[in-house]
């Protein structure tokens, strides 16, 4: 190829070109900026997020972190220094930049039925400060007969108080939490404790442990493709190449996306681990060649050494690029920002790292004396030969028994319908933590001692007629809705109108036993509306009801949403307001984090299935064209289509639950495991080329390229092993799939593919996609 050949005859021009590439592209990334909320992971069109938008934009919606005030205190949370330390929180994050106060509910700032001495204000339900112990037995009846603020700022069992924190979408949630734990921590004090929970917090929190994450992956994963080069090559150049090239395409990747102002997002974060690991593989083979021809020809200089190398191996290592870089690209179809900019800055990255492969490393090499990277120590060779000997011997016990091979294969891939059958969509933002973390162990207490910690939003609507809410009937069947969604077995608590408006009765006829009811009476109801303004406030009223009493909010409680509990209860949502409410002119919708939640869950995993076929196929259009043969496309895309039907078959069958972050497995198998494929098709093609016959051009193919495909398995294994020491489970369990599914990928293609070509040996001998042969000395494989 032109560009080897350039790059091995102007080696310093090719250096100097790439260093000034990378010094350029550098400087970039201090533009960097991290982006982990939720809504950049939705469809910006789809229509639960323009349908959410418009909620919140109409009721002033708000997402919520929520602070725990808890206390081993025997009277609970009712003792004065408890309460004083929930008054003086309240009053400080109503002086946190970003944070409105209206936006801040506690104890300190729900009003209570209670007016100021000669006023119609009703003042909260720590003003006055309740110190004494009837004051405190007060504030616990409260508590208990009102019953709205159970499980929402109080906890059921009395134990701790909520202050709840409205933060907006558009926001930095980052510094706000920052900020709120800087307030916890200047205020509490022994015996009481504070914590924070709720979506932005874990949003937040995601982004610290992914930035942990880079720090620590990205050094590890060097330093393990370190050891594989180290220990395969035995030299020091061996190593120093391809880890330059990491880090020069690392550079370049994130320096262009600090230019082009693109976040990191969620899913991103994971790329700088998965380019180290698949960015040097093309070397791999490059560097196992350029040592063989060493090893067969002790008196060649590098350069004609290096150029012998590029021209046998230029053709492959373009081949598995443009098939990864495929694998990757199949994402660019995404309707999803953050995953449709993860293919494409991987596809970006691929291509960095195949030109800095046809250019840098040969022209690197042709400047190093041949020397100094030769193998060193003794028995390398024998070494080395004892690999391919075991790989010829396997090779020809597979060829010997190619139908016993493959009908086995059949089989295990029959049965492997049993799990893929079993496996089901699932997930949850909470599965994002450790179960030993702490946002987690928190999380867990809040769900136990309140209504929940995620929020599905459900607007009723009733249509144009103003007042419609202010009906007894309507009202009523708000109430029943109610109690239809408590019975619910996903859901923690539900406060809606119905809810509200009774208790506001209930209140304003002086707590009188039996009055927490709607009223039929219409004037005495349109009072009860009117109370209910003037003791929750305009600000308040606007977040459940809208001005003209058309429209109304309920909000649902659940704990530990996932998609799947989350799923069912909507469906039965629709199922109530089919048979029940259409006839009344009724219409629901469901916003909130859940709802775009379901959404961004449904659309994450959609994709992933829709670029498994594009991969597959995208593999196959590749492979056929690049070969110039459809049968041997088909061949390459069968190794890794297998790994990947395995992958699924043990999901399935160990209830692994198919979700964002698992499903993202299928495209990079498909992306990398190919290339194994490909480098054995390669070599079996300049075998046939040299007249070397159907199944031994096989087995001196697999003995030639198995040693290489071996070491790039195992890298690509150990690299993306790295990812099980994630601090996000997701990203482990990920890390975990694509392992097996690398591993399945080498099987496949050592064992089960040459038992397909032997079978179709007659067809592809007389194909035309071989490559002009080299000299015997440097191209004859051992063993």
């Amino acid at each position: 190829m032109w560009l080897c050949r350039y790059a091995v005859r102007h080696p310093f021009l090719v250096l100097v070109a790439a260093a000034l590439t990378t010094l350029a592209a550098a400087p970039g990334m201090r533009y960097l900026r991290l982006r982990t909320d939720g809504h950049a992971l939705v469809p910006p069109d789809a229509p639960e997020v323009l349908y959410d938008r418009q909620i919140r934009d109409e009721f002033g919606v708000k997402d919520q972190m929520v602070v725990i005030v808890e206390t081993d205190h025997p009277d609970g949370i009712y003792n004065a220094h408890t309460l004083g330390l929930v008054r003086a929180l309240s009053e400080r994050f109503a002086r946190l930049p970003g944070l409105d106060p209206q936006d801040i509910s506690s104890l300190a700032t729900e009003r209570s039925d209670r007016v100021r001495p000669g006023t119609l204000d009703f003042v909260p339900f720590l003003e006055p400060f309740p110190e004494s112990p009837q004051q405190l037995q007060k504030l616990r009846f409260d508590m208990e007969d009102i019953g709205l603020f159970l499980g929402t700022i109080v906890a059921t069992d009395h134990q701790s108080a909520a202050i709840l924190l409205g933060v907006r979408p558009e926001q930095d949630r980052q510094a706000i939490y920052i900020a709120v734990r800087a307030t916890i921590a200047a205020a509490s004090t022994a015996p009481d404790r504070a914590f924070v929970v709720g979506a932005p917090v874990a949003e937040s929190l995601l982004g610290v442990h992914l930035l942990e994450d880079l720090a620590l992956l990205v050094p590890v994963s060097m330093l393990v493709m370190a050891s594989i080069f180290g220990l395969s090559f035995r030299s020091v150049w061996g190593v120093v190449l391809p880890l330059t090239e990491v880090g020069a395409c690392l550079a370049f990747v994130f320096g262009l996306m600090g230019y082009l102002n693109l976040p990191i997002y969620l899913t991103i974060a994971v790329l700088p681990v998965i380019l180290t690991t698949i960015g040097v593989t093309d070397e791999v083979h490059v560097f196992s060649r350029y040592l063989r021809i060493l090893e067969e020809s002790p008196g060649i200089e590098a350069r004609p050494a290096v150029e012998i190398t590029m021209e046998q191996m230029w053709r492959a290592v373009t081949m598995t690029s443009v098939t990864t870089g495929i694998g990757f690209l199949s994402f660019a179809w995404s309707p999803i920002v953050p995953v449709r900019l993860f293919g494409v800055l991987m596809a970006v990255g691929i291509a960095f790292c195949l030109v800095w492969s046809l250019t840098v490393i040969p022209a690197a090499l042709s400047l190093i004396p041949a020397r100094r990277i030769r193998r060193a120590g003794p028995g390398e060779g024998r070494r080395a030969g004892f690999l391919e000997a075991r790989l010829a011997a396997l090779g020809r016990l597979v060829t010997a028994r190619p139908r016993a091979v493959l009908v086995g294969t059949g089989l295990v891939a029959a049965l492997g319908w049993w799990g893929v059958r079993r496996i089901y969509v699932q997930d949850s933002w909470i599965d994002a933590f450790s179960r030993r973390s702490d946002f987690y162990q928190h999380t867990q207490k809040v769900n136990a001692a309140y209504h929940g910690t995620h929020l599905l939003l459900i607007s009723w609507d009733t249509g144009d007629q103003p007042d419609r809410l202010k009906d007894p009937q309507m009202l009523n069947q708000i109430g029943l809705f109610e109690q239809f969604l408590e019975s619910q077995p996903s859901v923690g608590g539900v406060i809606g109108t119905h809810d509200y408006i009774t208790t506001t009765s209930y209140l304003m006829l002086a707590r009188r036993p039996g009055s927490r009811s709607i009223h039929e009476n219409r004037r005495t109801l349109n009072n009860t509306f009117h109370f209910y303004r003037k003791i929750r406030g305009e600000y308040r009223n606007r977040q459940t009801m809208d001005e003209q009493c058309r429209r109304t909010l309920i909000t649902v409680f659940l704990k530990n949403a996932n998609f799947m509990q989350t799923g069912r209860l909507m469906d039965a949502v629709r199922e109530y307001e089919r048979k029940r409410l259409v006839g009344l002119g009724v219409k629901l919708g469901f916003a909130g984090d859940v709802a775009v939640s379901q959404a961004m869950i449904r659309a994450i995993v959609n994709t992933q299935v829709i670029s498994l076929g594009l991969s597959v196929g995208g593999d196959l259009l590749a492979t056929s064209l690049l070969f110039g043969s459809l049968l041997r496309g088909l061949f390459c895309v069968i190794p890794v289509s297998l790994a990947v039907w395995l992958i699924f078959t043990a999901m399935g069958a160990a209830g692994v639950p198919l979700g964002v972050a698992t499903s993202m497995f299928c495209a990079i198998t498909l992306g990398v495991g190919v290339d194994y494929a490909i480098h054995l098709l390669h070599w079996c093609g300049r075998q046939w080329a040299r007249g070397v016959g159907g199944a031994e051009g096989i087995i001196g193919a697999l003995a030639v390229s198995g040693p290489a495909i071996i070491i790039d398995a195992l890298g690509i294994a150990a690299g993306f092993g790295v990812l099980t020491l994630s601090r996000v489970p997701t990203n482990s369990r990920l890390g975990l799939l694509v392992v097996l599914s690398i591993l399945f990928s080498l099987l496949g293609t050592v064992v089960v593919l040459p038992a397909v070509l032997v079978i179709w040996r007659s067809r592809l001998r007389t194909d035309k996609a071989a490559e002009p042969d080299t000299p015997p000395s440097v191209s004859q494989p051992l063993g």
